[in-house]
């Protein structure tokens, strides 16, 4: 892909902890993208405001409209049209996808396909200091792992079921993790 491309769109790379949406998001920096890493804050509004992270059901609607208020507000500002934004977040489900303008680019990663035991693996290889997942004990980990496969499970329906993409990283994760950042790139520039 020609990085002298004009960006013409925002993209929303969604999904389970630990898919390769900060990775993907990583990528795109070097096509001009800004990187929002809703992870960092949602963490931040919890602890400013009392909230518990872990309250999902809660969060996952009201991190959805916080998204969609930076979009609208990057259109509104002195630089619409300068800055397209890569939102890396694990809050927002298919379901809530509508509410994004039609310009929005929405993509889902997970990992459905792989075992509990071999995704432990995987992270436990990859794990460095500073991820989350490296300081979390093995058996709560692997309680994670075994929810947000169920999770991806899901999310890979509610994708089929609304037209949504969705990218299995279960297996052979940096191609696929390519084959995400060339789609990206495809329909989000000019």
């Amino acid at each position: 892909m020609n990085k002298s491309k004009k960006l013409k769109k925002h993209v929303i790379i969604a999904g389970t902890p630990r898919a390769g949406k900060t990775t993907v998001c990583l990528e795109l920096l070097k096509y001009g993208f800004i990187h929002y890493k809703m992870d960092s804050i949602k963490r931040g509004i919890c602890e400013a405001f009392g909230y518990d992270q872990h309250d999902w059901n809660f969060l996952n609607t009201k991190i959805a409209k916080l998204i969609n208020t930076i979009l609208i507000e990057n259109g509104t500002d002195t630089v619409a049209g300068l800055e397209y934004y890569a939102i890396d977040t694990c809050h927002v489900l298919p379901r809530d996808v509508s509410i994004f303008d039609k310009d929005v680019l929405v993509i889902y990663l997970g990992y459905a396909d792989i075992g509990a035991d071999k995704k432990m693996e995987e992270i436990r290889f990859n794990d460095k200091e500073h991820y989350w997942s490296s300081k979390v004990d093995d058996k709560d980990l692997r309680r994670m792992i075994e929810a947000n496969i169920n999770l991806s499970r899901e999310i890979r329906e509610e994708c089929r079921e609304n037209g949504i993409k969705y990218f299995d990283t279960s297996f052979n994760r940096n191609v696929v993790l390519k084959e995400v950042v060339d789609f990206i790139l495809k329909n989000c520039t000019q």
